[in-house]
């Protein structure tokens, strides 16, 4: 083997490395910046990069300014699993926390044509409580619907729904955190994971959490675009929350 091929093996694991900490940024980090550069310009180190990431079942999901954006393909040990999220939940937990997940989604981006914007125009920035007013409006909605009616989702969704119903919006510890029995904490639960998983910046702490979503949260959606329980909930956002314009960053 070449000293040259031996570097660039080395240097294609190192963007890795790079790309899946949430973390780092090309614009913060010189050396993941240069070699960003390297990848738009040598056809022999991106081929290196590619068939390493196809080795580890990993999917190159963007290349961006921002920085390289993966997914773990499903026999990936780098694929996400409801266990990584939360542990010990139970079939119902796993749906209600799957749905606030989706729904924050679809709060952020309602349609396609928002998902398909350019990376400079920051999304509105949203709270946990309006995610939780957002959730509980969609239960009214989905609530007396026929389960097995695919236009309103099936009968998992609806499970989600009953349960949803049956917590109330905000219980305080006494600590005077939020309490994963409500609605509230279920969805800071998840703003907090998507912050540490660099797909949301953490603005203030009004109204339980105020948060902004990243550029790599809109590659990550993007992905999820034929999901059917995300249209469902797409479908149904503009019937309850008035849409917000995006923010265009100067």
């Amino acid at each position: 083997m070449s000293d040259e091929l031996a570097n660039m093996s080395q240097e294609a694991g190192e963007l890795l490395r790079y790309a899946m900490d949430p973390h780092e940024t090309p614009y913060q980090n010189k050396r993941y910046a240069g070699l960003m550069e390297q990848l738009y310009t040598s056809p022999n180190f991106k081929l290196i990069f590619d068939n390493v990431a196809q080795g580890l079942e990993i999917q190159v999901l963007a290349c961006t300014p921002h920085g390289v954006f993966l997914a773990g393909r499903e026999r990936s040990p780098f694929a996400f699993k409801m266990e990584d999220y939360k542990g010990s939940m139970r079939a119902e937990e796993r749906i209600v926390h799957g749905v606030f997940m989706l729904a924050i989604a679809a709060y952020c981006f309602p349609t396609i044509e928002v998902l398909d914007q350019d990376d400079e125009v920051l999304r509105p920035r949203m709270s946990v409580d309006q995610v939780v007013a957002f959730v509980r409006d969609m239960c009214k909605v989905c609530k007396g619907n026929n389960p097995e009616d695919p236009e309103h989702g099936g009968t998992e969704i609806q499970i989600a729904w009953q349960a949803i119903t049956g917590l109330p919006d905000v219980i305080l510890t006494p600590g005077g955190k939020l309490a994963m029995g409500c609605l509230a904490g279920i969805a800071r639960y998840a703003f907090d994971y998507l912050v540490d998983n660099g797909l949301m910046r953490r603005l203030s702490e009004d109204n339980h959490g105020n948060y902004q979503p990243t550029p790599a949260y809109r590659i990550q959606v993007k992905q999820l675009a034929g999901n059917q329980t995300l249209k469902l909930i797409q479908s149904l956002r503009h019937l309850n929350v008035s849409k917000e314009e995006p923010i265009t960053n100067a």
